[in-house]
């Protein structure tokens, strides 16, 4: 893949991804009694870095089983991959 593939694959991956913690981290708010206003953004705030976490792990592992043939690529998706969900739940 070209240096331009690999940026463009991570940053759709890592949208997707984005889109989908979100959509989760609203969801499991609302299993949560109610709690005061500054509590409930921190605690958004923390399960949003943890989903954040999950989700990076989950596609890392995706990424080494899929292109297992081609090591280079899956390392440099990982690594763009990385800085994106470094960056956006840091």
């Amino acid at each position: 893949m070209t240096l331009e593939e690999v940026r463009l694959r991570a940053l759709y991956v890592f949208l997707a991804c984005s889109r989908s913690v979100a959509e989760f981290a609203e969801r499991l708010m609302g299993t949560f009694p109610v709690i005061p206003s500054s509590s409930r953004v921190v605690l958004t705030r923390t399960l949003r870095r943890e989903l954040g976490l999950l989700f990076r792990y989950w596609t890392t592992r995706q990424i080494w089983s899929l292109l297992e043939a081609n090591q280079a690529d899956a390392k440099q998706l990982n690594l763009t991959l990385l800085r994106l969900f470094t960056e956006a739940f840091k």
